[in-house]
This record gives C-alpha cells, structure tokens and sequence, in this order.
C-alpha cells in the first residue's frame, strides 16, 4: 500500500401512532409505518452492523448502515443503503450494497457513518490495519458509494494501533456558527507503548485535516472515545464537542467518561462515573432538543460487574447544559436477570405532545436486540409504552439506532442464516414505528432505578498530531438481502387495522376484503393476500372458509410472522466477534 503524505497543518464537518399509551404519541399526521426486520450480507462472508442513520438529503430517502464484513484473510468496510422499506440493489430506487478495501489492504473495518449536508454523500470512519500497526480513517462517498477519497490519521508510532469508532458533521446537530455543511469530526483512540489515549481529528469536506488530537489521561492509563455529538456551548460562540467513552483507573477498573471540547478541540471539562464494585463505560450518546431539556445531553452504556462473566446493567446518565455534571443517573434491570448492555440512543421529542422518551438500542447477552423507552427526566420506565426485544432464536444483536419522521431504525447482525444457505452471519436492519413494533418483536419488562454515583474531575492533556495521508479505496460489489421477519403492509394496503393478532380490513365503501400483496397467502381454502378479517396466528382468513389441518401436522409457532420465502437451515449459534 502507497500513502501519499498529505504534510502537516493543512487548514480550510403499523403501525402508526394510533396506539393509545402515555408516550410516543405521534404529532404528525396518522400514516401507516413499514415496519420490518431485514438480513443483508454475501453467504461467504460475516456481515455485521455498526452504526446506521437516516437519509435525508440523497435522493430516495431511506437508511443508511456501515459495518464490517469478514471471511478467513479479508476484512472490508460494509456500506449498505436501503430504501425505506427496507430494500436494497435496486437502481431505481438509489439504494446499493458495497464493500471497500480501504487503501487497498486486506484489512479495514468500519464503525461510524454520517450523511453530508446538501447531498454532498455520506462520510465513513473506521480502521486500517497493516503489517506494522493501524490506522483511523475518514472516506467520504457519494449518493451512489463511490469513493471520492480516503484520508489516513497518522500515529506518533508507526506500531500504534488506532481506530475511528464515530463521527459528525460539524453544524448538523446543533445551531452553531460553523457554516452549513461544515467540517467532519471524527473520534477514536489509539493504543501505543502499553496506554490508549483518546483521538479527535476534525477533516475538511476535501480531505485535508484541519487538526489532529491525541487525549492523554495521565493517571488514567486508558481513556477511550466512542461516540461524539454537539451541543450548547456556554459561551455561545461555537457549539462545543461531546463525547462518550471511558477512562480505566491504574487499578483497572473501568469508568463512565463524560468529556467536552471546543470546536478547536481544546478540552472544556472532563468527568467519570465509577466505584470500586462495578465497571462502567459509555457506549453512545444524544444531545436533547426538547424545550425542557434544551442543552442537555444523555450518555448511555452499562454497568459490569468485576467477575468474570458477570452480567451487565444499562447505564443512562443525563447531564447539564454545558457542563460535565451528572443530573440524573439510572440503571435498568432485567427481572430474569439476564446480561444486557446499552450501545446508542437517540430522542423522540417531535413524536409525542409531551417530553418525548429516549429510545435507548441494546443487546440482551450477544444475542437477542432490545429497545427501551425512557423518560428523559427520570431515565426510567416511560409512561405505559412497552420495552420491545427482537430477533429469532436469539441469534440477533443491536447495536445502534436513529430517528425518522415516524419511526425508527437500528442495526446489528444475525447469525440466523434466513436464506438457509449455510451464511454464518449478516448485517441486521430493524425500523419500527413509534411503538417500537414490527411484527415479530417480542414485548418486554425490564425496570429501572435511580442511583447516584459523584463526578470526578479528569483533566488530560492533548497534543496535535501533524501528519496525514490520501489513499485510494476500492469498492467491490456486495449484494444480497431478504426479510427476516416480513413487511408490514405498505401505503397501498389502506384501512388495514392491526392488533398483533387479528387483522381487520376496511374498505372506504364499508365492506371487508383489502388486497395487500406485502402479506402471505391466506389459510384458507382459496389462499389470497387479501385481508377481511383474519387471524394472525393461524393466518386464516374468516371470510373464506378455513383449510382443515392435515393429520400430524404441526401447531403455527408463536411468532407466526417470519418471513417464510426459504425455508431457515438448522445451523448451530453464530460465533459472534
């Protein structure tokens, strides 16, 4: 591989709401959400999921996931664009599948991906890693994936080992005075001479890197950065930098690090959360719009017990405006006691009249994905809005989440194997409505109590990083998908009414039968897509007379709406990395 230096300090970031609960009431008007679950990846390759967000400004609409793909001696970054319901490789509707072979090696990873203000694409961050160490890397692509450059983040040492885990364009998030369409922050760490210290790069829409960071944390010998956003600045010139990680203590335990900086990357302030009993990281985090918590940001992540195999806790704190203080602390319980960790969130405050909850992605042990919905004010339980867990067999994971209009959409992997084709995993795309529902998820009753752990100053000290190099990336073709659990039905199946268990279609003229191809034939003796007044766990449909059971055959599971186009083969669990 050939790194052209770019040299140092080059200047110029269904079921629509009509569910009647104490939360998540959607304000706009009522429309019909396409819900689903969906499995995307090559049979010969392990696909996974990392982060995934909305398409606002590239034509089509739809979402957006980054993440990678493995097989014995390749690793390549994963993009996949979708459609809003869920299709992708379909030129007609802008949405693809690629893979890419940073700087053309054999072994890149990606981690964090953001879409571009005005249509200018979309923006990747993630890892190369080489025979001597490894880099962090921001590509930027177009509407349609292709590369249109690649820049590397040196290391103090060429044996480091860096990584970008996430990014923003600056102005996105926050009003602020960076102009439209600004500049790309990316954050990460690098690990080199036994210490990991933190890393921020802010790189220019051409390439170039503005400034480069590397956060020592002095006593803390690692500190580790995950996820960043903006937020209010107290000064109000600039919005500042947040970003969620951890910072391990000499002893090696493991706190919840809260860190600001300025635009320039300066620090601001820099807190932990921890005691001697549990680890605690941050995993993800989101700025609050909503007026009563304008300014505020919410941190999540978990809480580990010390022992090996212990069982982790989510971990939601809320904090300040401007500041490092933690207002609010909570952790949530399983009441079978069971490991789960949150990884991202995001808020809903549009989609309700009232403070609107904080969807909160996770994973129940490695393999069962799992929303929560919680009160920003408490960061408990919110209203009567049921938590809702996802995935079959438990062979599922989540592992990030973002907003649309009406819904939501989060990714991860599966190693399900839908196809029945011996695929040992692939990225996992799952879009609800407001009341985290598709067709196959499960409802869910964890609980929450407030706890109130005290701040610790952590002031490290921060130094630039001059040198960066263009490469080029290669894309290669990456295209197979299907739906793990089918779509709900779609804008041109009007006046079907939905409950989970019976389905009830009404005409606008007031008689029953709605043709609606997006669902399975019927059991009736004259099977049809349409739906009169069917029963969901038999799929029988009551205007018709119901096909009598063959002898010895067996009763419908019950999760009766997963896709059924192949037949599923009878693979052990994936082994997840």
């Amino acid at each position: 591989m050939e790194l052209e230096s770019k040299g140092p300090g080059v200047a110029t970031l269904r079921r629509y709401a009509a569910v009647l609960v104490s939360g998540l009431l959607l304000a706009a008007p009522v429309a019909q959400a396409q819900n689903y679950e969906g499995y995307y990846g090559n049979t010969e390759w392990r696909d996974i999921g990392e982060d995934v967000k909305t398409v606002k400004y590239c034509p089509g609409n739809g979402s957006i996931a980054v993440g990678t793909r493995r097989n014995s001696d390749a690793d390549q970054v994963l993009v996949t664009r979708v459609s809003d319901t869920g299709v992708t490789d379909n030129a007609g509707l802008n949405t693809w599948q690629q893979a890419y072979y940073v700087g053309g090696g054999k072994h890149s990873a990606g981690y964090g991906i953001i879409e571009l203000a005005g249509g200018a694409g979309f923006a990747v961050t993630g890892s190369l890693r080489t025979d001597e160490g490894s880099y962090a890397f921001v590509m930027r692509l177009d509407c349609k994936g292709n590369p249109q450059w690649t820049t590397l983040l040196d290391n103090r040492d060429q044996t480091s080992r860096a990584t970008g885990y996430d990014l923003i364009q600056s102005g996105s998030v926050m009003p602020s005075r960076a102009a439209a369409g600004g500049d790309i922050v990316m954050v990460g760490e690098e690990i080199q001479n036994g210490r990991t210290v933190g890393r921020i790069a802010r790189v220019d829409l051409t390439g170039n890197v503005v400034w480069d960071h590397q956060y020592d944390g002095h006593e803390w010998p690692a500190l580790q950065f995950r996820a960043v956003t903006e937020n209010l600045a107290n000064t109000g010139a600039w919005t500042d930098l947040v970003i969620a990680g951890t910072a391990t203590s000499a002893n090696g335990v493991r706190n919840a690090l809260m860190f600001r900086a300025t635009g320039a990357g300066a620090p601001v302030c820099s807190t932990t959360l921890g005691d001697e009993k549990e680890h605690r990281d941050f995993n993800g985090l989101t700025p609050l719009l909503g007026r009563n918590f304008l300014g505020e940001t919410v941190l999540v992540g978990a809480a580990t017990g010390f022992s090996e195999g212990a069982p982790s806790q989510p971990y939601l704190v809320r904090y300040s405006r401007a500041s490092c203080s933690p207002k609010v602390q909570a952790v949530w319980n399983d009441r079978e006691k069971a490991s789960f960790t949150a990884y991202d969130v995001v808020e809903a405050a549009t989609l309700d009249g009232l403070n609107g909850a904080l969807a909160v992605v996770g994973t129940i042990g490695s393999s069962q994905g799992f929303v929560l919905a919680a009160d920003p004010a408490t960061l408990r339980e919110y209203g009567a809005l049921v938590q809702r867990r996802y995935g079959d067999n438990f062979r599922e994971s989540l592992y990030a989440i973002d907003r649309k209009a009406d819904r939501f959409i989060m990714a991860g992997a599966t190693g399900a194997d839908w196809a029945g084709e011996g695929d040992p995993q692939d990225l996992y795309l799952v879009q609800v409505d407001a009341a985290l529902y598709t067709q196959c998820a499960d409802q869910w009753y964890p609980q929450a109590v407030n706890v109130d752990l005290p701040p610790k100053d952590l002031w490290p000290q921060y130094q630039r990083v001059d040198k960066f190099f263009a490469v080029q990336t290669p894309p290669v073709d990456a295209s197979k998908w299907g739906y793990a659990c089918e779509l709900d039905p779609p804008e041109g199946c009007p006046g079907v009414i939905d409950n989970g268990t019976v389905m009830l279609g009404v005409h606008p003229t007031a008689y029953l039968n709605i043709e609606c191809p997006a669902i399975p034939m019927s059991s009736g003796l004259y099977g049809t897509t349409l739906v009169g007044l069917r029963f969901l766990p038999t799929n029988g449909e009551a205007p018709r007379r119901a096909r009598p059971a063959k002898a010895g055959a067996s009763p419908m599971p019950t999760r009766p709406r997963r896709s059924a186009a192949t037949p599923r083969a009878a693979t052990a669990r994936s082994t997840w990395w």
